[in-house]
């Protein structure tokens, strides 16, 4: 993917940043692709009379609506890419209408699904709590399967928040959300008690209404959390992200490892081809990606002076990015020079972020005698890009 991009230099007192007139590189975005979804799905849906028969109806319009994009339903030996979808009722206590293996196929949900919701309850109390553990157990009930490492996410759709103590559903939704559940919540009545509530529970940035012009947006708001809940990176690599500081913001579809064993460049680049499938040393196409970057090493405890080797390299006349094996090379199109760098390319053509004032910026140096830490590249999990359970455990 490309986008425009213009000039800039620094002067020669300051770190060379540049963007050339070529179009600018830009990191994997996670997979889109809603017919190759693969997660847990269990939605939790409070039916006290709080909830109306018509906002029973939209919960039922939305669920249907949301997964009948080609999303495969249900478990397929053949194919690995296929969602199961759970439902779980609430008031004063928890129903289970549908556990995760119930619905085989998009068919069999839409023609299903409507019945297993039904309608609003006369019942007045409405207990999150138990709705959420609940939905806990038919996660539970389902572990040491294959699917152990499919993402998990519990959808809830609720009028009112109630619930102290023992039935508080905060400290239920504090550990789902710890064990990598996604919580998305949907409010149906737009007071400050309900809003506050369900924004205590949700995964961050994950707490939707179906109000107004959210309500005509609330589909592919859910659609994009799925897919964003689908996107992630094995055990053992960490995953660039919109902010560093905020580990819920928007996620890219690239993980990083970083390793903290000092190797020459060339070592590095065949070390980062070993760990994972189509792994490369990491790529910086712009400040953003350069930033968190050394912001993992910093948090990550590397020695200082900072110094890791990136994917930065001279390659016939001109410098750029390691790729997998196999793949083009992306020529470099922004840039982060220490001043006074690059030094003459013949024996320096191995790029090295080394420490600059208080973060880090490039060097050039020899390909097989300086060595340093390093951080090594790949995709993510996701929906474009299907991952076995060896490569998540990996």
């Amino acid at each position: 993917m490309f986008v425009p991009s213009v000039h800039f230099r620094d002067s020669s007192s300051r770190i060379d940043k540049k963007a050339c007139s070529n179009a600018a590189l830009v990191d994997r975005p996670c997979g889109t692709n809603l017919s190759s979804l693969w997660l847990d799905v269990v939605a939790v849906i409070d039916n006290s009379d709080g909830m109306t028969s018509q906002s029973m109806q939209s919960v039922i319009a939305t669920l249907s609506t949301v997964f009948e994009f080609g999303t495969v339903i249900g478990t397929d030996p053949s194919n690995p890419r296929t969602t199961r979808v759970g439902i779980v009722t609430y008031n004063e206590q928890a129903t289970v209408k549908a556990d995760l293996d119930k619905y085989q196929g998009v068919t069999d949900f839409a023609n299903s699904v409507s019945a297993d919701i039904g309608r609003a309850s006369q019942n007045s109390t409405s207990y999150l709590e138990t709705g959420l553990a609940a939905a806990e157990q038919l996660f539970i009930a389902t572990q040491g399967t294959a699917r152990d490492y499919y993402k998990k996410v519990i959808i809830v759709f609720a009028s009112t928040y109630e619930g102290n103590d023992n039935l508080d559903p905060v400290p239920t939704a504090e550990r789902l959300t710890s064990s990598g559940v996604t919580i998305i919540t949907v409010a149906y009545v737009q007071t400050a008690n309900v809003l506050r509530g369900l924004e205590k529970v949700a995964t961050p940035h994950q707490n939707f209404t179906n109000a107004g012009q959210e309500n005509a947006e609330l589909i592919t708001k859910i659609q994009n959390s799925l897919l964003q809940a689908n996107c992630f990176c094995g055990s053992l690599w960490t995953q660039y992200r919109v902010s560093f500081a905020d580990e819920h913001s928007q996620k890219f579809g690239v993980c990083n490892q970083l390793v903290n064993l000092p190797a020459n460049w060339k070592s590095a680049q065949i070390s980062c081809r070993n760990r994972f499938k189509n792994a490369y040393l990491a790529n910086e196409y712009n400040q953003a990606k350069h930033d968190f970057l050394v912001a993992s090493v910093q948090k990550a405890g590397f020695p200082q002076p900072l110094s890791y080797h990136i994917g930065l390299f001279y390659n016939v006349n001109k410098w750029v990015w390691d790729q997998p094996e196999g793949w083009n090379q992306q020529d470099v199109s922004w840039t982060y020079w220490t001043p006074g760098f690059p030094l003459s390319s013949g024996s320096n053509s191995a790029g090295i972020n080394y420490q600059y004032n208080q973060g880090a910026a490039w060097k050039n140096i020899p390909l097989f005698t300086y060595a340093a830490n390093y951080i090594c590249e790949v995709a993510s999990c996701d929906t474009d890009n299907f991952c076995t359970a060896d490569d998540y455990y990996g």
